[in-house]
């Protein structure tokens, strides 16, 4: 529940996230107020920090992909976009001392900006990996959310490394485009489609890279305001263990333990905490597993088998028979009714 009243349910993200939008659906020969008032959003530009609610940002942007035939509408608008549009977040980052230190800023309160995903940085055999995770379990496709949040990231890892920094990899957890040359001029890297994460990876010693226009005074200052905003909000304590079971299904386990050990408590508290909430670890186990096997079979055309392993299932016939019990198809059923 968030403090001011806003329903966290109810996903929220700042206007900013649309900075650029009408200029980039004009060139493209559209209508930008006509495009809002098919996801019910407010017709005219809305000012930087209004909060519209996440899953009508998502569908203006796949349908501005769909009804201007640009699949890379995400991409072209992260050209049109900066770190100004994460607000205080962005404040914060640009005055880090280092960009490890800005990267956990930007994971910590990633919040102020959008309330429906959130930033993950981890460390794996000597590469920083990091990668966006959105809350939302809609049924419609993500992919130019995807495009949006990397092309910016892209954009900020530049801002505090050099102009000419540039990633070892970017994965995408959608399936690939017919056009990969817009792809590559931009990141010029290795490019993974149909991934189990989407997610940008670099060298783990760039972290240590200083930012030498940081003002750690102003740093200082900043980052104390970004901690009482993030004061401000807070979440149900089943949505932060949903939040974990998700990026443990990325290592393969995703037990009650695993989990419970994350947050630092054995699996009888976490279970009596999920239980004051009408909760339980299965029913949120299956929700994430639901959740994400949706998204993939819309976005992504990696087989069935790689999603059933993904999800920890002990083969096809177990991720099926769990599928087919929430939604009474099968996974190839589903695909072929949501995926036009």
């Amino acid at each position: 529940m968030i403090k001011s009243g806003v329903n966290l349910e109810h996903y929220l993200v700042q206007a900013s996230s649309l900075t650029g939008y009408d200029p980039l659906v004009l060139s493209l020969g559209g209508c930008p107020d006509t495009l809002r008032r098919a996801v019910r959003l407010p017709v005219g530009e809305l000012s930087a920090d209004t909060w519209i609610p996440y899953h009508s940002f998502i569908e203006l942007i796949e349908l501005s992909a769909q009804t201007l035939n640009c699949p890379s509408f995400g991409l072209q608008l992260s050209r049109q976009q900066s770190v100004d549009i994460l607000g205080t977040v962005g404040f914060v980052m640009r005055e880090a001392p280092d960009l490890r230190t800005a990267l956990i800023e930007l994971v910590q309160y990633f919040s102020l900006h959008n309330r429906g995903a959130e930033i993950v940085l981890s460390i794996e055999q000597g590469y920083a990996n990091l990668r966006f995770e959105s809350r939302l379990s809609a049924r419609h496709s993500m992919r130019q959310q995807r495009e949006l949040v990397v092309g910016i990231g892209l954009k900020v890892m530049r801002l505090l490394c050099g102009s000419h920094w540039k990633p070892s990899a970017i994965h995408f957890s959608h399936s690939a485009p017919a056009d990969r040359i817009p792809y590559q001029r931009l990141f010029d890297c290795a490019l993974h489609f149909d991934a189990p994460t989407s997610c940008m990876m670099f060298p783990a010693e760039h972290l240590d890279t200083k930012i030498t226009s940081a003002n750690p005074n102003l740093h200082s200052i900043l980052e104390e305001h970004a901690r009482i905003l993030q004061g401000c909000v807070s979440e149900k304590f089943s949505e932060r263990v949903k939040q974990l079971i998700r990026q443990a299904l990325i290592t393969g386990n995703c037990s009650v333990d695993r989990v419970a050990e994350y947050l630092a408590m054995d699996k009888r508290t976490l279970q009596r905490r999920l239980k004051c909430e009408n909760s339980c670890y299965k029913t949120l186990l299956d929700n994430v597993r639901f959740e994400v096997a949706s998204q993939y079979l819309i976005d992504s055309g990696a087989s069935l088998s790689t999603l059933a392993d993904m999800l920890g299932y002990s083969d096809l016939s177990a991720f099926s028979n769990a599928f087919k019990a929430k939604t009474g198809l099968s996974p190839r059923a589903w695909r072929a009714q949501y995926v036009s």
